[in-house]
């Protein structure tokens, strides 16, 4: 499994429903994160799909849910001013790359429209992984042709021979 930020929300809710109070009145959860999955479906796979690419193309951490909210408050010049006051007294690592934010509206809108419908919290209302290959971000190239995309499940056995994705090309 993963970690529970990338977790879709009916597999958080199931968790949070296996929570347990011991005798004292503390809660705990009664299992692992892993115990609450055996019934979910492709469609919870979407969600993580969706949040990890928010990610990678944010720079927000999954479990932050307001990006704009986010990105305001880390590039907000006060905050820098404090980070950079107390973080001196922190040892620092100068071969660190400085991490970089991107607001939702400053990426292509396909882009920002397969986000939204893969992280969408009703699993009713969201897109299914093979629904998002035909996402235009994902299956358009720059000239306005289409990608021919692969349909269906590869076997992935030993000795299957690898299926390239033609866009991707073979590697060398």
């Amino acid at each position: 499994l993963g970690t529970k930020a990338f977790a879709a929300p009916e597999i958080k809710n199931r968790a949070e429903v296996n929570k347990v109070k011991d005798g004292a009145g503390t809660t705990s959860a009664s299992a692992a994160l892993t115990e609450c999955v055996a019934d979910y479906g492709m469609i919870s796979d979407a969600f993580s799909v969706g949040t990890t690419l928010r990610e990678i193309l944010t720079g927000v951490p999954a479990e932050e849910t307001n990006v704009t909210e986010y990105i305001s408050n880390k590039t907000n010049p006060l905050a820098q001013f404090m980070t950079a006051i107390f973080g001196a007294c922190a040892s620092k690592d100068d071969n660190k790359r400085k991490k970089q934010y991107r607001y939702l509206s400053a990426m292509p809108k396909e882009a920002s429209n397969l986000l939204r419908d893969l992280t969408k919290p009703n699993a009713d209302d969201r897109i299914t992984v093979r629904q998002a290959q035909n996402n235009d971000w994902i299956s358009k190239r720059d000239d306005g042709s289409n990608f021919e995309l692969p349909q269906g499940d590869y076997p992935s056995t030993t000795g299957t021979p690898i299926n390239f994705l033609k866009c991707a090309g073979k590697a060398k």
